[in-house]
């Protein structure tokens, strides 16, 4: 499969891990940008203990290229359908798994507007690099974005199975690099499963880059990753 960049503006012309789950995540927890309607919990399945989880991670593959849309209700995982005759379901926020999806959205909104490589960069198509596209058996996918310093430079690395994934990534810059942000941290309401958050690069190939970065991604979940300083 090609893994060309996608281009600025695209909803989604990515390549996907595995087809049947392509309609789960293609629309970044914005179920009317794919010309469906309903809010995104109910758009990831129909396996309500899973919808959270892929929700999250819908939402922090925002860092996608092109600029970045979130109806109102799908920052806290709101069920009904958004009706502007009616105020939002604000008590949802009593529960935790709904107020950690506000946390991750508030989170990832910070590190949008802090992070160059994040907002600035978004739509030049040098800035963006897949890593691994074709990894349709562990069915992850990982890609870089690039700032003007190497410090600027995020690698975001996706998992869509339903199991812990360790695995081998390529790493364009040699350092220890630190987790900016995972979906599955007990502050968003998950279990911290893919455990470790700083790690070291071996100067070995992977993925067509010249370093590589051994570390796990928890089911159903997204960690980015960046140069510590």
């Amino acid at each position: 499969r090609s893994c060309a960049p996608p281009t600025a503006g695209s909803v989604d012309q990515k390549p996907t891990p595995q087809g049947d789950l392509a309609s789960h995540w293609s629309c970044g927890g914005t179920a009317e940008l794919c010309g469906g309607r309903g809010p995104g919990p109910t758009k990831r399945g129909n396996r309500r203990h899973r919808q959270p989880s892929t929700l999250s991670q819908g939402l922090a593959r925002g860092h996608r290229p092109g600029k970045k849309t979130l109806f109102m209700g799908c920052e806290f995982g709101q069920w009904q359908e958004w009706d502007f005759e009616s105020p939002l379901d604000w008590a949802l926020l009593d529960y935790p798994l709904h107020d950690g999806l506000r946390r991750l959205v508030a989170d990832l909104n910070a590190l949008y507007l802090r992070h160059p490589a994040w907002s600035k960069s978004d739509h030049k198509s040098d800035k963006f690099q897949w890593l691994d596209c074709n990894d349709s058996k562990g069915q992850t996918l990982s890609f870089l974005k690039f700032g003007e310093e190497p410090a600027e430079t995020l690698l975001v690395a996706c998992n869509f199975s339903d199991q812990l994934r360790h695995r081998d990534w390529g790493c364009p810059h040699q350092g220890h690099w630190r987790v900016l942000l995972d979906t599955d941290s007990v502050d968003y309401g998950g279990y911290g499963s893919a455990g470790a958050t700083v790690f070291e690069t071996f100067p070995h190939r992977r993925d067509n880059q010249d370093q590589g970065l051994a570390f796990a991604v928890a089911r159903w979940s997204v960690r980015v990753l960046a140069l510590s300083s």
